[in-house]
């Protein structure tokens, strides 16, 4: 074997080498920004949940509030037994109605009646909660939107007075009328 062949095979290994090298660095180079897309989606996600709880903290929010678009409260004040309502809950007569409210000290179920008992409401942004006087969406109506909450229903004249509601998102208003 010639100088010249052994200078061309080692060449061959070099370019062969390289493009070795190269692969690896290109692979390295797509994991790693799979692994930074994964870490922004995760950075987001967190700054998002901190941003809840902080607002949990300052009582901007209420425990519920994420998954219900509306809660409904038995006392003013956002107090006592509570219920929450999902987007496209359309409940023609709270005195079918039930709910349990918690559970007494030897563990039995606390069933609590809701027709004309609501006193206060949460709404969440982007939805809203229209009530009536009385069943089937008779008699007279207050629509809520959200972001809102009433939690002084008797200081409107709408305290102890609701038997049916709907709830959707905000742009399917029509709904109400």
């Amino acid at each position: 074997m010639s100088e010249f062949q052994l200078y061309i095979g080692q060449a061959d290994q070099f370019i062969s080498d390289s493009k070795e090298a190269r692969r690896i660095v290109e692979a390295l180079l797509t994991e790693t920004k799979e692994w930074s897309n994964l870490i922004s989606d995760v950075d987001s996600t967190v700054r998002e949940i901190l941003q809840d709880i902080k607002k949990y903290v300052n009582g901007e929010m209420y425990p519920g509030e994420p998954s219900n678009a509306a809660i409904i409260y038995r006392e003013p004040g956002a107090g006592g037994a509570s219920r929450g309502l999902n987007s496209g809950d359309y409940l023609t007569n709270f005195q079918d109605l039930h709910h349990q409210g918690g559970k007494t000290l030897i563990g039995s179920p606390i069933w609590v009646e809701w027709n004309d008992r609501v006193n206060a409401i949460n709404v969440r942004e982007g939805f809203f909660i229209a009530v009536y006087e009385h069943a089937n969406f008779g008699g007279d109506k207050l629509i809520v939107l959200g972001p809102a909450r009433l939690h002084n229903l008797p200081g409107i004249n709408w305290g102890d007075k609701i038997s049916s509601a709907m709830v959707y998102p905000v742009n399917e208003i029509k709904r109400a009328w």
